[in-house]
């Protein structure tokens, strides 16, 4: 049980490593070298728990879709019975989703994306069910409103809230983000129908 839990935490530490040498160096130039000098081992530890750059790679991805995954699940499970949509608008235009080291490490898995196809359908598969949820959502609240209408609507969602954070990394004013969110709750009143329960 012992070994189990070193080996656990060694894991963890590479892990971290990796993360602090991409956020200062870019992913392309977070060596093998660099993460073991980070994490304060040997090189030989860091291929020993990993085994090649690209299986390192491939961890952190997991870890960081993982801990995004079940941030996002936690914030759907947390909305009310009823009247779900602004709290949700809340969060994809708040803060918390805007933390700017995981901007910086999913920025940096987009641009690994165009090289790795695996990264590509991996991150591909997170959007689509931020999607999805966002969709479901506004089928909860617009029921009778057309399939493909409510699909537009939480694509566009979806993209107002990325572009917000991506541009607010950028500097933009707060005042900017709340015009992404004013022009979410916009696409949602081009919905037919009244909202639902």
């Amino acid at each position: 049980m012992g070994r189990k839990s070193l080996a656990r935490e060694r894991r963890r530490q590479i892990l971290d490593a990796f993360e602090e040498c991409i956020l200062e160096r870019g992913l392309d130039r977070a060596s093998i070298g660099a993460v073991a000098e980070a994490a304060g081992m040997d090189r030989t530890l860091v291929h020993h728990y990993f085994g090649t750059r690209d299986a390192l790679e491939s961890a952190l991805v997991d870890r960081l879709l993982s801990s995004y995954k079940a941030e996002r699940d936690a914030i759907v499970a947390a909305l009310p019975d009823s009247g779900r949509l602004h709290p949700l608008l809340d969060y994809l235009f708040g803060p918390e989703f805007d933390d700017p080291r995981s901007s910086v490490l999913f920025d940096e898995l987009f641009s690994a994306s165009h090289r790795s196809p695996s990264t590509k359908a991996r991150l591909r598969e997170v959007y689509e069910e931020f999607e999805q949820i966002t969709n479901a959502e506004i089928e909860k609240a617009f029921p009778r409103t057309a399939a493909s209408q409510r699909h537009q609507v939480a694509y566009g969602i979806m993209c107002l809230a990325d572009a917000a954070s991506c541009l607010n990394g950028l500097g933009f004013p707060a005042s900017r983000r709340s015009a992404a969110r004013a022009s979410a709750e916009a696409l949602l009143r081009t919905l037919d129908g009244p909202p639902g329960p």
